[in-house]
């Protein structure tokens, strides 16, 4: 079992690489979506946050919209700080993705499920489950958002997700009823297939 120090380093590790890939994380480059390194890493840090926030009442506005839970804030209304930061991560990941002709068909998917998956999976990882009566982050991520996005994103954009041996410590979870699937009930809307914790 890892200690904690090297399970908090596997996992800013792995995000950073996720979100900007091997040359920022090796060249500790500075970018505005660098945001996400410390908020993803709330759950595995466990310390009491000052409340557990409803947002749903500021759905309306806010860019990580589909937020249906009491999310863990470190202090209070930073629930304002990390939806700021989301919104800038997608927007970094357009960059990216806008040197990609969408006009191509690479799979299935298209370009706009690609946006949509990773709007989810980096809303998971800056707004972590609350507990509220303990006021800490609970509820590690599903796997399956991650996996969705390499599911419907294109090559450019490099994204990979923890394999079994690193899931746990990267924040992840597989267990049924117990990991956060975002609310992602259906696989696709109009049909019955229920959206799995794990992708094969």
């Amino acid at each position: 079992m890892f200690s904690k120090t090297v399970r908090i380093f596997l996992r800013l590790c792995i995000v950073c690489f996720i979100i900007h890939g091997f040359q920022f994380c090796s060249s500790q480059a500075k970018v505005n979506s660098s945001c996400a390194l410390s908020y993803s890493n709330d759950w595995l840090e466990k310390k009491v946050g000052t409340s557990c926030a409803n947002v749903q009442q500021h759905n309306k506005t806010m860019f990580c919209n589909m937020i249906d839970y009491n999310v863990y804030e470190k202090t209070h209304g930073d629930y304002v700080e990390r939806d700021q930061c989301a919104r800038i991560v997608v927007d970094d990941m357009l960059k990216v993705l806008n040197t990609y002709d969408c006009s191509r068909p690479y799979g299935y998917h298209s370009c706009s499920d690609c946006i949509d998956a990773y709007k989810y999976w980096i809303c998971s990882q800056v707004f972590p489950r609350c507990e509220s009566t303990t006021k800490l982050p609970i509820a590690k991520t599903c796997i399956s958002i991650c996996q969705d996005v390499q599911r419907k994103c294109p090559y450019v954009l490099g994204f990979k997700c923890p394999n079994s041996h690193t899931l746990i410590e990267s924040g992840y979870s597989t267990e049924k009823g117990v990991c956060n699937k975002m609310g992602r009930e259906l696989l696709v809307e109009g049909y019955e297939d229920v959206f799995p914790e794990k992708f094969g």
